[in-house]
């Protein structure tokens, strides 16, 4: 009588007697049947991890765990396919669209068009010119007007500022300086206002624009720049 190695015979025992752990491989199984969830007999007879499906909306599939990004999945690891945790979407500052973390809905809008920084913007038509409003994908021209879609508002600014900037939010007409970011727009200056984007502070060439500002008005450098909640614009001081 042939005797089977020792690892062998424990290897069989364990596998025909319970199916195959999360996440075990090379364990034999019957096709169809044999293995635990996660897991499925494949053409060799073996159990295999599953291909997982990550799913943004809801716990990932069973046997399964979602990356950080919920862009891919792994074998959960033999914990039960719990699932895993669900991506934590990091909308911030949007209000409507897809977050940049996890693609899932950031809200939708009850009026207007959600744009790129996720605000929900109107179409608005303004003084342009040809020159800079005409053939863009952007910007409509209808003659005497440059039309702007899913913008907050526009404002007085100038092309050095703001033309070439679409991908930061920013539409030049030729006369106005159109923005996608929810902003109060007030008087202000290029050293205090100027490249301070990533603040949430945007300047078109003469507008100072502060996001999630509650209210600007009148102050003084000393009182108000470089302190906590205030914002100065070189002209206005605005309270966040």
């Amino acid at each position: 009588m042939t005797r089977l190695p020792f690892i062998a015979v424990l290897l069989l025992a364990a596998c025909s007697s319970a199916p195959c752990p999360v996440g075990a491989s090379g364990c034999p199984c019957t096709t169809g049947s044999g293995c635990d969830v996660g897991l499925t007999c494949d053409a060799e007879r073996v159990c295999r991890a599953n291909a997982c499906a990550c799913n943004v909306t809801a716990a990932c599939d069973m046997g399964c765990a979602c990356d950080t990004a919920c862009s891919a999945s792994t074998v959960d690891g033999g914990n039960g396919g719990d699932g895993g945790a669900m991506c934590t979407p990091a909308c911030v500052h949007r209000v409507c669209g897809p977050d940049p973390t996890c693609a899932m809905s950031c809200g939708t809008c009850a009026s207007g068009t959600c744009n790129t920084k996720g605000q929900c913007g109107q179409t608005l038509c303004v003084d342009g010119d040809f020159g800079n409003c005409a053939n863009r994908s952007d910007m409509m021209w209808t003659g005497s007007q440059c039309c702007v879609p899913a913008i907050t508002q526009c404002v007085a600014g100038n092309f050095g500022q703001c033309a070439n900037r679409i991908s930061e939010g920013f539409h030049w007409t030729g006369t106005n300086c159109c923005i996608e970011m929810s902003a109060t727009c007030v008087a202000g200056d290029f050293g205090n206002c100027a490249n301070r984007t990533s603040q949430g502070i945007y300047w078109t060439g003469s507008m100072c624009c502060v996001r999630d500002a509650t209210v600007c008005t009148d102050g003084t450098f000393g009182s108000c720049a470089n302190q906590s909640g205030k914002v100065w614009t070189g002209a206005k001081c605005c309270l966040l």
